[in-house]
């Protein structure tokens, strides 16, 4: 997804970075939508729960743990990651109102909050997954996105002092 929005960012002249502040919210806001698939095709669900909001699967379906009885409820993962995604959107524009996260700050700061949800979400699924370390390896990825976002935001707050100039690598030409 980078690869075509750096390529759609040359095309139309704007700095890549600019781009990617500009749609991380976005980009969490359909995270947020996406999620609910998972609710409507009963997969990614957490542990087992107690919880009043735990989500019962039908005990048919091949992703049910082995051995559970019919009636077990499970904790929805979807939910929690649409509810926190949703908070993360809010949170991205108010940081950014507050501190001006440009030249692809605020794209940092998205890779280390969307990443910290995956792996503490990654660590209640049951679904199967490979494991090295005892961890899954979606948790691992998400390690490597938290340290990309904290390692991008260092470098970009090193490299980029001043205020952005403007979204346009070029001007774009005026039509009169």
């Amino acid at each position: 997804g980078l690869l075509g929005a750096w390529i759609g960012a040359r095309v139309a002249g704007v700095r890549f970075w600019s781009f990617v502040d500009a749609v991380a919210p976005g980009v969490l806001l359909a995270q947020a939508i996406g999620r609910w698939g998972n609710y409507f095709n009963q997969e990614l669900f957490g542990t087992p729960t107690t919880l009043p909001w735990g989500l019962e699967i039908d005990i048919t379906n091949p992703a049910y743990p082995a051995g559970l009885p019919a009636g077990v409820l499970f904790h929805p993962t979807f939910l929690y990651e649409s509810v926190w995604s949703l908070i993360g959107v809010v949170l991205l524009i108010n940081l950014d109102k507050r501190f001006e996260l440009r030249w692809g700050k605020l794209f940092a700061v998205y890779l280390v909050y969307y990443s910290t949800i995956r792996f503490w979400l990654e660590g209640m699924r049951v679904d199967p997954s490979a494991y090295f370390l005892s961890l899954r390896t979606n948790q691992w990825s998400a390690i490597v996105g938290v340290v990309v976002g904290i390692a991008l935001f260092a470098y970009l707050k090193r490299r980029h002092t001043g205020v952005e100039p403007s979204v346009y690598v070029r001007e774009p030409a005026v039509k009169e």
